[in-house]
């Protein structure tokens, strides 16, 4: 007998538990306080598998064009050498590692708890998400999501007032 039969969609599994625990991928932003009072289908099935993440990159090219993609990271590395400056800039802040790419890893100065209850605070506000990394020293950083997606320019000036 098998562990899954499975039809446009429907699953029978007789012990979901070995079934989403080979297909798990539990990344801080989807990570939510009420995961273990549901079932959570998402890990029931391949999309955040790297072959899944392979065909999403395939239309993205497809969408932007080689040359459109290259101007998609181009300007987000800009936003990012952009956001670095202004955290430089603040007396409250410290950048964590070197700025590669699109990633600032910065934290505030201080205790791993302030650190902490700031990147609670930022991302229970819903106007932006951000994720958590210990550093070789152990150190709580964050890393901002803001510069991926839509943002712009303007988005650095209303993060500074959040």
């Amino acid at each position: 007998m098998g562990q899954m039969i499975a039809m446009e969609g429907f699953r029978v599994v007789k012990d979901r538990f070995k079934l989403t625990q080979a297909l798990v991928v539990d990344p801080l932003y989807l990570q939510h306080s009420w995961m273990d009072k549901s079932i959570d289908y998402r890990h029931w099935g391949i999309p955040l598998s790297r072959r899944f993440r392979s065909l999403k990159l395939w239309f993205v090219i497809r969408c932007y064009g080689v040359e459109g993609l290259q101007n998609y990271i181009r300007e987000h590395v800009r936003l990012a050498k952009k956001m670095e400056a202004l955290l430089r800039a603040d007396q409250v802040f410290e950048i964590v590692g070197e700025v590669i790419m699109g990633l600032v890893c910065f934290r505030m100065r201080g205790n791993d708890e302030r650190n902490q209850q700031l990147l609670t605070r930022l991302n229970s506000s819903g106007r932006i998400h951000m994720h958590s990394s210990h550093g070789t020293r152990q150190n709580f950083g964050i890393l901002p999501e803001i510069v991926f997606g839509n943002s712009a320019e303007p988005d650095f000036r209303n993060f500074q007032g959040t």
